[in-house]
């Protein structure tokens, strides 16, 4: 029976030759669809769509272009909250709006007019997650409080500082200066042309005169700024601008919006140790470029690399920085009064005289979150803690003559209100007199009778002994004494 139903399955091949043909195709084409397929999925799971040119050349144009799209819509988008937030500050006007001068990312540039003042540098940058400061009107106002203290000759101003909300940006700005900043005189570039193409070569050595008198004029802005009590961290050239011949450090709002410096990915390691040695760590990478010509790649440099490549005195100063006796990092006044900078004077600081701004605690508050990533403390924080200080103080009499409860209702403040309301109430003035009580009425009660009878004639000045020992006397417990009356009240028969 097999070998019939074979023989009759041959022959059926043999008159239809066309069906194992087919049945092979579809073989075929069932396999190239399941890798087809396979392909697919794997292709989706990863994120990326195949680039079908396999040249090199071609896969770099490819990245490079979308690359430049997706930046394109960004410069977009930067531009068109620009120009809304201008909307709401008339007396600035657009004037154009820069390519990627800095390093920075999602941090945008534009050139303003201040009605016929000389131009601004505007810069609209994206808030950074670390930041630990509440985007409000009131941050806005004390952040201008604290930058009004950063007033020097060598420190850079900010003429404007803004916290918007709704767009979750800040909002800077600073004079436009032409000349640019160290940088850009190290390497001989255009100021405002994009960071990615004017510091490509390498630079050119500044002479040691010029760097004895450059870093005097940084390290003085940096202790007036530590005096202050500002925290900087962000030095480096290009953060170093130069108004007519003079440093000018800049990028020190930085640190109230949470931004890291560039360079702490290189000292990160050496803060371990000191986390204040930033600002003489990045001082020590602006001498080195400054004296080379290029950035220092590592985070410090070695000293037997640089004879016979820098001045002898400069390798005095970097060693003095990266590689003294004590193994740590100098303190900013140790560096300044080396001889190399102590010769170059700042005659600058001659005929300054730094503003009054006074200290208010919510500046000290914000200056103290700052410095320590601690947060800010919030609405609630401080109306228990206040609460507690009201419970636990005892009862007494109020010198205007009105009894302090022991567990008094805690009064609502922001974040940024003052942290010592009674202080505040104890220079307060005296409330004026009262005025003498009114005769009681005819048909008066009892109870009204008595205690209209213990008003003196005369009036009682609110602070007087005389009301406070009675106001004693009741809180203590005391019974009035009955009054004793005479009722003419009755009609005469």
């Amino acid at each position: 029976c097999l070998r019939r139903a074979m023989s009759d399955f041959v022959s059926y091949l043999e008159d239809h030759i066309w069906a194992p043909i087919v049945a092979g195709v579809a073989v075929v084409v069932i396999i190239a669809v399941v890798i087809w397929y396979c392909r697919f999925r794997s292709s989706q799971r990863r994120g990326y769509a195949e680039i079908t040119n396999t040249n090199a050349q071609g896969v770099d144009e490819y990245l490079n272009r979308e690359q430049k799209i997706r930046a394109s819509a960004e410069r977009e988008a930067a531009s068109l909250n620009c120009q809304y937030y201008l909307r709401s500050a008339p007396q600035y006007h657009l004037l154009q709006q820069l390519g990627d001068i800095g390093s920075r990312v999602q941090k945008f540039w534009f050139v303003v007019k201040v009605n016929h003042n000389e131009d601004q540098l505007m810069s609209l940058q994206s808030r950074s997650k670390d930041c630990r400061l509440p985007f409000t009107k009131q941050m806005s106002k004390t952040l201008k409080n604290i930058i009004s203290l950063a007033t020097h000759p060598y420190v850079a101003p900010l003429t404007e500082i803004d916290l918007v909300e709704e767009q979750n940006s800040v909002v800077f700005m600073q004079p436009l200066f032409v000349k640019g900043s160290v940088r850009d005189i190290i390497y001989s570039s255009n100021p405002i042309r994009d960071w990615s193409l004017k510091y490509r070569s390498q630079g050119t050595p500044l002479p040691p005169k010029k760097i004895a008198q450059w870093g005097r004029q940084i390290l003085e802005g940096m202790l007036h700024l530590q005096a202050k009590g500002i925290p900087y961290g962000h030095l480096h050239t290009g953060n170093v601008l130069l108004d007519n011949g003079v440093c000018r450090i800049t990028g020190y709002e930085n640190a109230f919006i949470g931004f890291k410096s560039k360079l702490y990915p290189l000292m990160r390691g050496m803060l371990k140790q000191n986390k204040d040695a930033a600002d003489v760590i990045s001082f020590g990478h602006v001498v080195y470029e400054m004296a080379l010509g290029y950035e220092l790649a590592t985070s410090k440099p070695d000293v037997s690399h640089l004879v016979n490549r820098c001045p002898p005195e400069v390798i005095e100063v970097l060693a003095f920085i990266f590689h003294n006796e004590q193994e740590r990092i100098p303190t900013i006044e140790e560096v300044v009064a080396m001889r190399f900078f102590a010769a170059a004077h700042p005659k600058e600081l001659d005929s300054f005289h730094p503003p009054v701004v006074p200290m208010t605690p919510q500046m000290k508050d914000v200056l103290n979150s700052v410095r320590t990533g601690a947060e800010l403390k919030s609405k609630s924080k401080r109306r228990v803690s206040e609460t507690a200080l009201g419970a636990s103080a005892p009862s007494t009499p109020s010198s205007y003559g009105t009894i302090q409860s022991n567990t008094p209702s805690a009064p609502v403040y922001s974040a940024y209100s003052s942290p010592a309301p009674a202080a505040a109430a104890a220079y307060a003035p005296a409330p004026p007199s009262a005025p003498p009580a009114p005769p009681p009425p005819p048909a008066a009660s009892f109870s009204k009778q008595a205690s209209s009878a213990s008003v003196p004639d005369t009036p009682v000045s609110p602070t007087s002994p005389e009301r406070g020992a009675l106001l004693s006397q009741i809180h203590q417990g005391a019974s009035l004494r009955k009054a004793v009356t005479n009722d003419r009240s009755a009609p005469k028969v």
